[in-house]
């Protein structure tokens, strides 16, 4: 039998990848209980370790954003993006983006988490 006396509990490590992933990819907790249907006390209160049911959370976060139910629960868990790979993916052309291109890829990507979270429907 394995020794797991070192190995963190599944709704640890579950929520801290949660955390990291929501920290890199800049959501906004607002953003996310829209999506949820939850109130933003409640995702927070998640996300502080504030309430049970952590795994359950997990997999319905995991499952709105477009990811298998237990994305967040790997415990080797790795972020998708890094700044890196964005910019090879979107400019693939192999270009740099000039420090003026940096700065209005960024706007452009705050004005759509705006549009989300204020959009009204038609």
């Amino acid at each position: 039998m394995k020794n797991h006396e070192h190995q963190p509990p599944i709704d640890q490590y579950t929520l801290e990848n949660i955390n990291k992933f929501i920290e890199q990819e800049g959501f906004k907790v607002a953003r996310l209980a829209k999506r949820l249907d939850m109130s933003v006390q409640n995702v927070y209160a998640y996300l502080r370790n504030e309430r049970k049911g952590i795994l359950e959370f997990s997999k319905q976060l995991a499952t709105v954003l477009g990811y298998d139910e237990t994305y967040f629960m790997k415990e080797n868990f790795t972020l998708p993006y890094n700044e890196e790979h964005v910019r090879q993916v979107a400019f693939s052309a192999g270009k740099n983006l000039s420090s003026e291109a940096q700065e209005g890829f960024k706007h452009l990507l705050k004005i759509c988490d705006l549009y989300e979270v204020y959009s009204l429907e038609v």
